[in-house]
């Protein structure tokens, strides 16, 4: 039989177990709570301020270097000092990159750094004036009847057959006779007539003597009435679709053409190419340009040409033709 001491035994370990547990619970809670508040104290503590060490002045720097050196730093952060200069529009002509370009009312990019200067050395030089028909100048009239009865087939494919005298003077005006040709091939031995001009070189106007002799006057390629003032001067506009002899003539040449006026009333094309190339090259002899010459002026129906090479309008070729005779001339 048991003892009471012995049966409160169990109960009495329990207790001393039990107290032990809550102990260290109550330490253990402690400890967290000062680490809380050490950690909040430390949050909520100020920070110290940091203090830069600014170097010292070198020993050969002298005041007015280091005065200097702290205008330019004045100027470059103030907004005024690094402004640009404005357009019209109120935009800066030159905004400075800075991961976005910037555009001007009408969509345009607006650059980022200057335009370098211009070297006029490396410019193509400025023409001084304009191409022109490149008439004969010992008799323009009597070529200027030419090209109209050529670009207007007046005599059809009897061009050959007849002959353009030369110009007799009738008061302001020249007069110009066209006759059969008795020496040509065309197998007639008559001189007659066929039509008789008068011409007006500087006013741009052909008429006829008579005007009840001969055929009416046919208009121009342009349109224009020969009596009458000169249309708007045409050109092509398409040109890989061009499809006259020239530019076959060119494309066996390996030159291609980037652009075409028609002057003289549509009958005169002044032709651009890209650039010059093989034997039609800048500067190039009248002896080394002649086949191209002779083959140009078969394609264009003995009729002349001007043709400038790439963004030099200040240097053409100018071929006339019957017979063919290729030459430079400065503009």
């Amino acid at each position: 039989m048991l003892s009471p001491w012995h049966m409160a035994r169990p109960h009495r370990s329990f207790a001393l177990v039990a107290a032990s547990f809550l102990a260290r619970a109550f330490a253990l809670l402690a400890t967290v709570g000062v680490s809380s508040a050490m950690v909040t104290a430390c949050s909520k503590a100020p920070a110290e301020p940091t203090q830069s060490v600014k170097p010292e002045p070198a020993a050969s720097a002298t005041p007015s270097s280091n005065a200097s050196s702290n205008a330019s730093s004045n100027a470059s952060s103030s907004p005024s000092a690094s402004a640009v200069a404005l357009m019209p529009n109120g935009l800066p002509s030159v905004v400075p990159h800075r991961g976005k370009l910037m555009k001007d009312d009408a969509g345009h990019y607006i650059p980022s750094t200057p335009a370098p200067p211009e070297d006029p050395s490396k410019m193509p030089p400025k023409p001084s004036r304009e191409p022109d028909w490149d008439l004969d100048g010992e008799d323009p009239a009597r070529d200027y009847v030419r090209r109209y009865v050529r670009a207007t087939r007046r005599y059809g494919d009897k061009i050959a057959c007849v002959i353009t005298l030369a110009s007799k003077a009738k008061g302001s005006r020249r007069l110009v006779e066209v006759r059969d040709d008795p020496s040509s091939t065309c197998g007639s031995a008559s001189d007659a007539v066929r039509d008789v001009f008068l011409v007006d070189v500087g006013g741009d106007r052909l008429t006829r003597d008579d005007p009840r002799v001969g055929a009416p006057l046919a208009r121009w390629p342009d349109g224009s009435d020969p009596e009458g003032p000169a249309g708007k001067i045409g050109g092509v506009d398409d040109l890989p679709k061009w499809t006259s002899p020239i530019h076959d003539v060119l494309t066996s040449l390996a030159l291609t053409a980037i652009r075409v006026e028609l002057i003289g009333r549509g009958s005169y094309p002044v032709i651009t190419l890209a650039g010059w190339h093989g034997d039609v090259r800048r500067g190039a002899s009248s002896s080394a340009l002649q086949p191209a010459a002779e083959k140009l002026c078969a394609a264009n129906a003995d009729a002349p040409m001007t043709i400038f090479g790439g963004f030099d309008r200040a240097n053409a070729l100018r071929i006339r033709c019957n017979p063919a005779t290729p030459r430079w001339e400065r503009f």
